[in-house]
Parts: structure tokens; sequence; C-alpha cells
């Protein structure tokens, strides 16, 4: 039984299972074809790199217990900044 919402499902090791996956292919593009991957569309990127950086905060942020989560809450702000600083209109 899931603790958050107090039902039984399997979701979370679906969800696990496949940003593994998901991190494991974009890396393997990265490093076989990185031209090829360069010039991908953009919104793929935007959806791997949405899913990826959803799952981890999910993870980090709002189902972490402790201190941790506001070191990781600190971390995604900053991450955040960085994002907003490279593709904000010059």
């Amino acid at each position: 039984m899931d603790d958050f919402t107090g039902r039984r499902w399997g979701w979370p090791i679906w969800g696990k299972l496949m940003f593994a996956i998901l991190w494991l292919a974009d890396t393997l593009w990265w490093w076989l074809a990185p031209a090829r991957r360069s010039q991908r569309v953009r919104w793929l990127t935007v959806a791997i790199y949405g899913f990826l950086g959803i799952s981890q905060f999910l993870a980090c942020v709002v189902f972490a217990e402790s201190f941790l989560r506001w070191i990781a809450l600190a971390g995604f702000a900053f991450l955040g900044v960085l994002c907003w600083l490279r593709h904000r209109p010059h």
C-alpha cells in the first residue's frame, strides 16, 4: 500500500523503470550519435527533460523527508535560474 495516497498500485515502479530507460536511451544517443542528437526537434528535447525533471522533483522534493527536501528544492531553484538565464531573450 502506498503511504502517500493510501492506495495499492504499481505506478511508482513503472515510473522508475521508464525514467531509467529514457535516461539510458538519451545518454546512448548522445554518446553514439552526438551530431544527430543535437539536431533533434525541440519538442522532443523538452518532453524528455521535462519528464526527467518532473520525476526528480517529485522524488527529491515532494516525496522526500527531512532537511534533504530543502537542499533539493534549493538545487532545483538554482537550476531554474540557470535555465532562465540561458534561454531568456537577449
